[in-house]
């Protein structure tokens, strides 16, 4: 079990409720309000080609969102949205929504989120040293049996900068029946207060795509 006495001097059950609340924030953002979110994300899965690492950057400013990553792109003025499947070598130009679906979404996931942290049982709080040399407070979250079997993660094990208490890693430890044996969020940036982005242009003003996506092929259901 985990060390009380250090858990009640870092408060942390306060650090998870936190983190839980500035991750809300991302659903109740406005048209003023910006931020980013860079993070690499590592899989290791029992049958090692579906095992992967990507790196991916949100930013989003006023208007601009933008959603960068290995494998895919996601580029908005907030009055067309470019889905850029760079394996596929293709562009699919959509209109923004009008209603606020990416909004509801993200409160659907901020109350799944927060049953989960109400739900799980702290099982370890300690002090570590990250392999840079970090002092981070560890955090392990053992779920109850009905979430186990539902997402198949039986362990979430957070870690915290002890120097800022930002969120520094989150790893979920697979159950038996998962076909991944952990899945590593370590994350480069969490920031709620960046300055205005440029915008990314996409396609020049003949309408074909500009680099790094030259060649790409274009579906415009604008």
């Amino acid at each position: 079990m985990y060390n009380n006495v250090f858990c009640q001097s870092h408060n942390c059950s306060s650090l998870l409720y936190d983190y839980s609340r500035r991750l809300s924030n991302l659903s109740e953002t406005n048209n003023n309000q910006s931020y980013q979110l860079d993070f690499t994300i590592e899989v290791i899965a029992k049958d090692k080609s579906r095992s992967h690492n990507d790196r991916i950057n949100i930013t989003k400013s006023k208007q601009l969102y933008h959603y960068q990553s290995n494998y895919m792109d996601i580029i908005s003025d907030g009055i067309s949205i470019n889905y850029i499947l760079k394996n596929q070598r293709l562009i699919v130009i959509n209109k923004v929504s009008t209603t606020n679906d990416e909004n509801d979404n993200l409160r659907l996931l901020a109350v799944l989120r927060d049953t989960l942290l109400k739900s799980c049982e702290i099982t370890e709080c300690k002090s570590i040293i990250g392999e840079a040399g970090e002092s981070l407070i560890e955090i392990e979250l053992l779920l109850p049996e009905d979430m186990n079997r539902q997402f198949k993660i039986e362990r979430i094990i957070f870690q915290f900068s002890q120097a800022d208490n930002n969120l520094f890693k989150t790893v979920y430890k697979g159950n038996s029946n998962c076909d991944f044996i952990y899945t590593t969020l370590k994350f480069n940036a969490f920031d709620f207060n960046i300055k205005e982005i440029n915008p990314i242009t996409v396609l020049s003003s003949e309408g074909t795509p500009i680099k790094p996506y030259s060649g790409f092929r274009i579906i415009d259901n604008r």
